[in-house]
């Protein structure tokens, strides 16, 4: 266990052997928790860790261990499954599918869980000895009522290894795109109180109520709504611009003579 040592990481949970083994780390800014693990006497080795609200589950099924879809672990969504199967199966990569592939499908397909595969991208495992390419090592993630899921990427080898190593990200919340070239008003560094005296100054600038000339009382109406903002609100432009909900801003400027029974409080 001493040997298990990465810097800026911990070590959240292990399962040692002569042959084989697995282990998972967790980064030193993460919290985490380790859920569960198979029991010591179990072929099949697993251990599900928590971090942050997400289940990772890391396992391993020995090349002899003939696979069934109750033996494989199911935690809630959201959770990733990353192993080294050692599954046959043409979803992943295979010429031919064997029953581990097939068992292994049908677990993934009971549990509404996405298999994480590219067909163009690189082969998770390279045999020197036969210089062929296949994909032992797979990852799959569970669908909740969200459309998108997580990316996966095989990146060079290992030094001294014929495996590759996954780099596994989360889809994005959120995409940014290109803001429009616009001023936009910041309303947190609003001086309200400054804004407040110009549009009260401004009540006495514009045509009474029962003007005929509707069309240009409001463009007054809508030029000292604006002139005030613009000498109490800073703007400025971005760059990127992320989507999410906006909540909407009214300003109401209630003008003394304006308001009348017959006539309601204007509003921009």
């Amino acid at each position: 266990m001493d040997k298990l040592v990465i810097t800026n990481f911990k070590l959240a949970g292990a399962i040692l052997s002569r042959k084989h083994g697995l282990a998972t780390f967790v980064h030193d800014q993460l919290s985490w928790t380790l859920e569960e693990q198979s029991p010591a006497q179990s072929e099949l080795e697993w251990l599900c860790v928590d971090i942050t609200g997400y289940k990772i589950i890391n396992i391993y099924k020995p090349p002899p261990l003939r696979l069934t879809p109750s033996a494989i672990p199911v935690f809630p969504h959201p959770s990733l499954y990353v192993s080294d199967f050692n599954s046959h199966h043409t979803d992943w990569g295979y010429n031919t599918t064997n029953n581990d592939g097939e068992s292994l499908a049908a677990w993934a397909a009971n549990n509404n869980l996405t298999l994480l595969h590219d067909p163009k991208g690189a082969a998770s495992f390279f045999s020197g000895r036969w210089n062929t390419g296949t994909n032992p090592d797979l990852a799959f993630a569970s669908m909740g009522s969200e459309s998108r899921h997580p990316h996966r990427r095989v990146l060079e080898k290992f030094p001294r290894s014929q495996h590759r190593p996954s780099l596994v990200t989360a889809p994005k919340l959120a995409l940014p795109v290109p803001s429009k070239r616009v001023k936009r008003w910041n309303f947190r560094k609003a001086n309200w109180k400054r804004y407040g005296f110009h549009t009260k100054k401004a009540t006495k600038r514009l045509p009474p109520p029962h003007t005929i000339h509707v069309d240009e009382a409001y463009q007054d109406f809508c030029d000292a709504i604006t002139s005030a903002a613009k000498k109490s609100i800073p703007r400025g432009r971005r760059k990127i611009y992320i989507p999410c909900w906006c909540s909407r801003w009214v300003f109401c400027l209630f003008v003394a003579g304006w308001r009348s029974h017959d006539a309601p409080s204007t509003c921009l």
